[in-house]
């Protein structure tokens, strides 16, 4: 092999994160290592290195990041169990234990979730760093934080029954959330039309709105016959559409990544390109 052929390459993705450049707007650097030494960034958008962030700098994130919200989320448990006069456990154990129910109790619905959840921070992880790189990143953001509201939506109820115990219509939430999708497609229709990965988006969304619609239709019609084939699909095209749009923001995520941030397929997979 050549002296500058290539040995190994290391794509640091996530360190704009923590260190945004401000020549690259927070993208980071692919650096290219060879025998004779570190080469310039191959792709053309990244032109300056990035370090990768100490253990201390990571531990500052960590405590900010995820050791905060959850503390606030645990003193706003504490508040809420003194309120409502129920135990701490109500809060913090399984739905299956404070009820004493079978495992198998809410198993379907918490996959639904875990599915959001896994789609949500894919998305927002992947977009954040690029937020500045143009149009495909925002795309990807603007995704993100649907799908988490989703995500949140679907764990607590929101447009189902939390908001209309406080008075506001459930609609309210669903409008919402298709005000944003519209957004989201009217600031980036032409790069939509141009990306395979909308076929897959299409998809989903197609999924996740017939569940609506028969979720829609029964509740409108008053229907109570075939109670279990109705919730079998409408929960069943709720699943299939959480996990469809899932792959397509995956998706969407990989072409930022390499697009975007500039990491190629060998650089992922840890192979020489030499």
């Amino acid at each position: 092999m050549p002296a500058a052929a290539p040995v190994t390459m290391s794509a640091r993705v996530f360190t704009g994160l923590f260190y945004p450049s401000p020549a690259t707007g927070g993208a980071t650097c692919v650096e290219t290592r060879t025998q004779a030494g570190p080469q310039a960034c191959e792709h053309p958008r990244m032109h300056r290195r990035v370090d990768e962030p100490s253990a201390g700098s990571l531990v500052r994130w960590a405590l900010l990041l995820g050791a905060l919200p959850a503390s606030l989320a645990l003193a706003l448990g504490v508040v809420i169990a003194a309120s409502v006069e129920e135990t701490f456990g109500d809060l913090t154990r399984d739905l299956t234990v404070t009820t004493a129910s079978p495992l198998y109790v809410g198993a379907l619905s918490a996959l639904t979730v875990m599915v959001w959840t896994a789609g949500a921070a894919v998305a927002l992880a992947t977009a954040w760093p690029a937020r500045h790189e143009g149009p495909l990143a925002r795309l990807l953001l603007m995704l993100g934080v649907l799908t988490l509201a989703l995500a949140l939506d679907d764990q607590f109820m929101v447009h189902d029954g939390t908001l209309q115990k406080a008075g506001i219509p459930g609609e309210t939430a669903l409008v919402g959330y298709v005000v944003w999708l519209g957004l989201t497609v009217a600031l980036h229709r032409d790069l939509l039309r141009a990306r395979p990965e909308t076929s897959v988006l299409l998809l989903g969304a197609g999924l996740l709105g017939a569940s609506l619609v028969v979720d829609l239709v029964v509740e409108i019609g008053g229907i109570t016959a075939f109670d279990s084939l109705r919730i079998l699909v409408e929960d069943g095209l709720k699943l299939l559409g959480a996990a469809v749009w899932g792959v397509g923001v995956g998706a969407l995520a990989r072409a930022v990544q390499r697009e975007v941030l500039g990491v190629s397929r060998s650089t992922d997979r840890g192979i020489p390109t030499g």
